[in-house]
């Protein structure tokens, strides 16, 4: 299977899903527990949780930002989806001629232990956060990764061994392109300075929102 984001025309953005049978994909249809607005699809490596961003509305909230929803598996199919729980989630507030609130990109640690995803905010632009899960399952307070720059970083994306973390950004002026795709390896205090994909995955164009197959054969990216 392959999930992914598509808008099409002039129509708020979907997840899709696409079959590979037969040493071939299949046409692509829209994820069966997706609605408008739903984007950043990423599936556990056993196949049996996703996480994704939506602004699609939660029961008793008016907050219509984008935040970070998970959905199961189940032997019917899958579930319904939920907001995930905790402090991640934060409500869209205008600062200025910022909008603060939005959260994408999410991925779990294999064990689901820690929460990694993108964070907008009217000082920093997008940065990567963490926050580490409670007994209860929810999430705590956000703290954010020291490789975030002056710059951009979001859609962050783990290799299946978690020792390294890749991500997009806008941050270096002598970087290949426009938007890159970066790399950090895990080190004993955290993580190391991160450091552009060479040519030829980058390009003096876009490149961006990696992910790996769950064997870490293939690497994955928009550009």
């Amino acid at each position: 299977e392959a999930y992914f984001t598509r808008r099409e025309g002039r129509r708020s953005s979907q997840i899709y899903v696409a079959h590979f049978v037969d040493g071939r994909w299949s046409s692509s249809e829209i994820a069966p527990f997706s609605v408008e607005r739903d984007a950043a699809p990423w599936i556990s490596l056993d196949g049996t949780q996703m996480l994704f961003s939506s602004r699609r509305p939660a029961r008793g909230s008016w907050d219509r930002s984008e935040n970070i929803w998970v959905v199961d598996r189940t032997a019917e199919g899958w579930a319904t989806p939920t907001p995930v729980g905790g402090e991640v989630n934060r409500p869209r507030s205008e600062e200025g001629d910022f909008s603060a609130g939005t959260e994408s990109g999410p991925m779990f640690l294999s064990d689901g232990s820690l929460l990694y995803w993108a964070r907008t905010d009217p000082d920093w632009g997008s940065d990567l956060y963490l926050a580490h899960r409670n007994g209860d399952g929810s999430f705590g307070s956000p703290k954010p990764l020291t490789l975030n720059s002056y710059g951009d970083e979001s859609s962050p994306a783990m290799s299946p061994d978690e020792h390294h973390l890749f991500f997009q950004g806008y941050r270096d002026a002598d970087a290949p392109g426009e938007q890159d795709l970066y790399v950090s390896t895990r080190e004993e205090f955290g993580w190391s300075e991160p450091r552009p994909l060479p040519h030829p995955v980058n390009s003096p164009g876009n490149d961006g929102y990696p992910s790996f197959s769950p064997a870490g054969r293939y690497f994955f990216f928009a550009s």
